[in-house]
């Protein structure tokens, strides 16, 4: 019976300090970008972050590599900065303060922590950084950010992390009239809009609005008003049968990160269009035959 309560306290012991074990950190940033590997940084000083775990009470301290390798990060081969456990319970905006980081250079750093209770956690999976063009002197306005190649046909931002795009189906799909279909979306952008129709007459001219709101008789409000309200209209031809189509929105500059030098050195691979505010998509077509031009959005 003692040998059997000796290995209960044994076990009970050896769960307890399991448990104590604290989380590494999570969702690192560099520049405060989330996936700094799908940009460049133009600050010779980036700044890093975490997320502190959520069972680990409150930070104490960190312990920060930056290497020009991943296989270097490691304490006392880290050939760029190796901060030692500093005392500090920040987790954002935590400045490099390493040796000098060179222009158009790739960077992996990595992070681990301590709790305010002594417990101390693995390092953090590394993450990449890639460092773009530290003169900014050349800039047509403050806070100018480029497009840079990293890779052949791969094109990232300075300082702004790219759009990701998500594919969604309507929510319903309304026929307030013969040949009128509405497809609601009910999202807050409209990048690209595919559709499957078909019809018994070659070149059958249709209309697309595309908007931010819709009336109660199930059309699309086509007056932006004094608050910009999202409208586009976008007019196209059908072929005879039933074809899938694409429908890409008109090329619009980003605000704040093209200039027409940009815009003129932009490949068109990879110009992809703006979202749009639009959560609404009506078919009109344009003719009386074109009736029977049926619309399936997918």
């Amino acid at each position: 019976m003692k040998k059997s309560s000796h290995f209960l306290l044994c076990l009970l012991f050896v769960l307890r300090g399991f448990s104590q074990i604290l989380p590494p950190p999570t969702d690192l940033t560099c520049e405060l970008l989330r996936a700094p590997e799908a940009a460049v940084v133009t600050d010779p000083s980036p700044e890093f972050g975490w997320v502190f775990p959520q069972t680990g009470g409150k930070q104490s301290a960190y312990h920060i590599l930056v290497a020009s390798s991943p296989f270097l990060l490691q304490e006392g081969k880290a050939d760029l900065w190796d901060s030692g456990k500093t005392e500090d319970s920040g987790s954002v905006n935590i400045s490099y303060e390493g040796k000098p980081l060179a222009s158009f250079s790739n960077y992996w750093w990595q992070v681990k922590i301590w709790a305010s209770d002594g417990q101390e956690s693995v390092y953090s999976m590394p993450q990449a950084f890639h460092t773009g063009n530290f003169d900014r002197s050349g800039l047509d306005y403050p806070g100018q950010s480029n497009w840079v190649e990293l890779g052949t046909g791969n094109w990232v931002s300075e300082d702004r992390q790219c759009a990701s795009f998500q594919r969604f189906d309507p929510l319903y799909v309304k026929t307030p009239a013969p040949g009128i279909y509405l497809a609601g979306f009910e999202k807050s952008a409209i990048g690209i809009l595919e559709f499957t129709a078909t019809t018994s007459e070659d070149h059958t001219p249709i209309t697309v609005h595309l908007g931010e709101r819709k009336y109660e008789n199930f059309s699309v409000h086509k007056d932006p008003g004094k608050s910009n309200i999202g409208y586009e209209k976008v007019e196209m031809t059908l072929k005879k049968g039933t074809h899938h189509y694409v429908l890409r929105l008109a090329q619009r500059p980003p605000h704040g990160i093209s200039t027409p030098k940009t815009r003129a050195a932009l490949p068109r691979s990879i110009a992809f269009p703006v979202c749009r505010n639009n959560r609404q998509s009506s078919f009109f077509p344009d003719q009386p035959h074109a009736a029977g031009c049926i619309v399936l959005l997918f």
